[in-house]
């Protein structure tokens, strides 16, 4: 081997040594820059919704890893909460960045001052691991086993279970940014002196994208099994797959969505089975919808909100009436239920105010003068419709009503309702 060969080949292990070094150092500035961040108390209260303020109580910036204890206080209306979050975090060129946040005080300052940690998780501390990269970070909050008894002899127990976060975003703002959030707790048990409850499987999950264009979110929640027992038959229940999930999207139109789900719940008033509903609602102008929240948002976190109170006021009368000029409407695609093993009811039906039978700007001369609404006026541009068919059970309940309804229910039709121009039609006929 040449001199000249030994040379080259150093020169390589320099440039690439000094390459690491630099990308090294650009990594270190980042991670610098996001723990700059994390002290930023005016950005979490952006980012939350609520006033914090973050106080670092030692930092140490390392090479290859840092460290440090921050103390996050929020104050609520009847309360002080306080969290001290010690840190750690690796971060090099060749595995990245992992993180550990370990929450060993939580601290609730009000008319009485507890620590949850004690009360709640036998000094246990809530830990938040994970890795981060440009883009956002993944990881988990881990929630340690409940074990709490209060002054009355209620004791709670809970399984530990980990909470998965995936976060990307939201440095411009609350709604602007990606999320996603995933938690199973396997049992929850709460016993007191007049009997027990026990949970199966409760499932929370939440995703969330937020951008300029458009801003949705999904929220799902869900439960294997309640079994309620205590000393009197009333108190003595049981319940089995319930679920719940809720959707919104703010894009040009707002809309929402809900579904209710439930296999079976049973006392001594009866069984229901079978439960299902189904919603939705839409009709409203979902880049003003947009602007009104961003300017709530403002109010909750200035210390002088006043202004900005008026400044949303004089927005919505502004603009109230080319929020609703799509026509606001709540449709129920289905409502079901089984009570005793019979179908009870069986409905679907559509709300709708027809804006444009409004009176021009009718909504922000309301505002403006501070009036109420003329229901007249309301009537005449609701168009609603209900169709709906009822079981045995039901119509014994509901016939004895109307002279009208008992003959209908008698004869086992299905009962539709209409509304348009202020004129009620039951089954064709006028109310």
């Amino acid at each position: 081997m040449t001199n000249k060969t030994l040379i080259i080949g150093a020169g390589v292990v320099v440039l690439a040594a000094g390459g690491a070094a630099y990308a090294q150092h650009t990594l270190n500035q980042q991670v610098e820059q996001e723990l700059a961040a994390a002290t930023n108390s005016q950005r979490w209260s952006k980012q939350l919704g609520v006033p914090v303020t973050v106080e670092p109580r030692e930092q140490n910036h390392g090479y290859l890893n840092s460290n440090g204890t921050l103390v996050v206080q929020s104050e609520f209306p009847d309360a002080l909460v306080e969290i001290q979050v010690d840190y750690r975090i690796d971060h090099n060129v060749i595995s990245g960045i992992a993180y550990e946040f370990v929450m060993p005080e939580l601290t609730v300052k009000g008319d009485e001052t507890f620590s949850l940690n004690d009360e709640l998780f036998q000094g246990q501390p809530i830990r938040f691991i994970g890795t981060a990269d440009t883009q956002g970070s993944q990881g988990q909050m881990l929630i340690p086993a409940v074990n709490g008894t209060d002054d009355k002899g209620v004791v709670v127990t809970m399984s530990a279970f980990p909470v998965d976060v995936i976060t990307k975003g939201f440095e411009a703002g609350s709604l602007f940014g990606d999320y996603t959030t995933d938690a199973l707790i396997p049992a929850l048990d709460i016993t007191h002196p007049n009997g027990k409850t026990h949970v199966e499987n409760i499932r929370l999950a939440q995703v969330y994208q937020g951008s300029q264009s458009v801003v949705k979110g999904s929220v799902t929640i869900g439960v294997d099994k309640i079994d309620n027992q205590g000393k009197g038959l009333v108190s003595r229940f049981s319940l089995e797959k319930a679920a719940l999930n809720m959707s919104s999207d703010l894009g040009d139109e707002a809309s929402g969505s809900l579904e209710l789900t439930l296999a079976s719940a049973s006392s001594m008033m009866g069984a229901v089975s079978d439960v299902s509903l189904k919603a939705s609602t839409g009709g409203v102008d979902g880049a003003i919808l947009k602007e009104v929240i961003q300017k709530a948002e403002q109010i909750d976190q200035s210390a002088a909100p006043d202004a900005l109170m008026a400044d949303l006021t004089s927005y919505l009368q502004e603009h109230v009436d080319a929020l609703i000029a799509p026509s606001p409407y709540l449709q129920i695609e289905q409502m079901q239920f089984d009570l005793n093993g019979q179908r009870f009811v069986d409905a679907s039906g559509k709300v709708t105010l027809q804006a444009d039978r409004l009176p021009e700007k009718y909504f922000s001369g309301l505002i403006a003068s501070q009036s109420e609404p003329d229901q007249q006026v309301l009537m005449s541009a609701v168009d609603a419709s209900l169709d709906t068919s009822f079981g045995p059970q039901a119509a014994m309940m509901i016939g004895p009503m109307h002279p009208m309804l008992m003959g209908l229910l008698q004869s086992g039709q299905p009962l539709s309702f209409k509304l348009k121009n202020g004129q009620m039609m039951l089954n064709g006929q006028p109310l």
